[in-house]
């Protein structure tokens, strides 16, 4: 059973926008078919040599009309050109921002060989396309395969007490909630996390594709690198995702607000990072039991207070935070900022962060698209 708790308003509505165009069919909002794509790029390009041996193949096309969920599908046959041997593997939705789909081979390619790429658009089915134009090239292998993918350590997370903005809001059949009325605030407590940076793999333009999970009591075994990743959600009791563009060699910083129930729960944060080429890595980390009484104390303290991720006791404290932000920029993304590598220390640096977002918050109405009830704010404390 999924958590009582509708997720924050910022998801709610990118969710409901998301759900009308989801994938492989139509608008729910509209009569329209969905996009036509033409094929503009492909990855690696035409006469590419010393390709490492496991690059996934990136293509990316332009539909014929813009939608909020632009997803590419493709068939792709890559041959080998000695012998003519068509090299299985398979395709993956990479990018609904920019149409792109990756394809990576079952097994490394030989060494110094020369491979031809066709792709051509397809069904969400995997049927070809009549009359779509494809697109190829042909590259050669080196001896080497791509760096590991990695991560540069472990998740960091503490626990704050704050105020959070109760809002009212009307919530249309298609499309993201408007005219949202701030209508008070209530105490809360959130995770702040320091996610590790990601290294090795192939990125793409410097980023990678990653999930961020909140579940209560275990983390979940996600079995397949893309946003479509199989996740045993009905298993949890709290289930909520948010999908990230890390960039190579940062940390992300974000929050996550850990929610009051009417039972106690282990909040357990999974971060789960994949590249075009199908490698997938990912880390977790669980706080301890969050109870009931003490959710109540925590957030019955009248200052903003850090709490140490070993526990979850208001009382056992430091010292309080000056740098409380709003609900309004935590729940639109607005703190989600990159740290480099190099000098992110423990993961502890608030308030001295780069200024520039570190990862795109969109929605996964695949995934979540169950979880997108028409409730306010208000509602969720009755």
């Amino acid at each position: 059973m999924l958590s009582r708790r509708t997720p924050p308003l910022a998801l709610t509505a990118l969710l409901a926008a998301a759900a009308a165009q989801a994938p492989g069919r139509a608008s729910a909002c509209s009569e329209a078919d969905p996009p036509e794509f033409t094929l503009t790029a492909i990855m690696p390009a035409a006469g590419a040599t010393s390709v490492p041996r496991d690059t996934g193949i990136l293509v990316t096309g332009e539909p014929s009309y813009e939608t909020a969920y632009n997803r590419l599908d493709v068939v792709v046959t890559l041959t080998d050109v000695e012998t003519g041997r068509v090299v299985p593997g398979r395709s993956i939705h990479w990018s609904s921002e920019e149409a792109t789909a990756a394809w990576y081979p079952d097994e490394p390619l030989l060494p110094g060989r020369t491979y031809h790429v066709e792709v051509i658009p397809a069904s969400t089915g995997g049927i070809p396309i009549d009359g779509s134009t494809p697109i190829s090239a042909s590259f050669v292998t080196s001896s080497a395969l791509l760096e590991p993918l990695a991560f540069s350590g472990d998740i960091q997370v503490t626990v704050n007490a704050y105020d959070a903005t109760v809002q009212e809001c009307e919530y249309p059949p298609c499309g993201p909630a408007s005219n949202c009325v701030d209508v008070g605030t209530r105490r809360a407590l959130r995770a702040r996390l320091d996610l590790p940076a990601v290294v090795g793999g192939q990125p793409d333009a410097g980023q990678y594709r990653a999930l961020l999970y909140f579940n209560d009591e275990k983390t979940p075994d996600v079995t397949q690198p893309n946003l479509e990743g199989v996740v045993e959600t009905e298993s949890f009791r709290i289930a909520m995702a948010e999908a990230l563009l890390p960039t190579a060699g940062q940390t992300v910083q974000l929050d996550q607000e850990l929610f009051e129930e009417d039972f106690d729960y282990t909040p357990c944060f999974t971060y789960v990072v994949w590249d075009p080429a199908g490698h997938k890595i990912q880390t977790s980390h669980c706080l301890p039991v969050l109870t009931q009484a003490q959710y109540a104390d925590a957030t019955d303290a009248p200052a903003l207070a850090q709490v140490p991720s070993g526990t979850l006791d208001d009382t056992a404290t430091a010292s309080a935070s000056s740098a409380s932000a709003s609900d309004d920029a935590l729940l639109s993304g607005a703190e989600r900022n990159p740290i480099d590598a190099q000098s992110a220390g423990s993961g502890c640096t608030f308030g001295s962060t780069p200024t520039t977002p570190g990862a795109v918050f969109v929605a996964l109405a695949a995934l979540l698209g169950g979880l997108a009830r028409r409730r306010s704010r208000r509602q969720q404390r009755q």
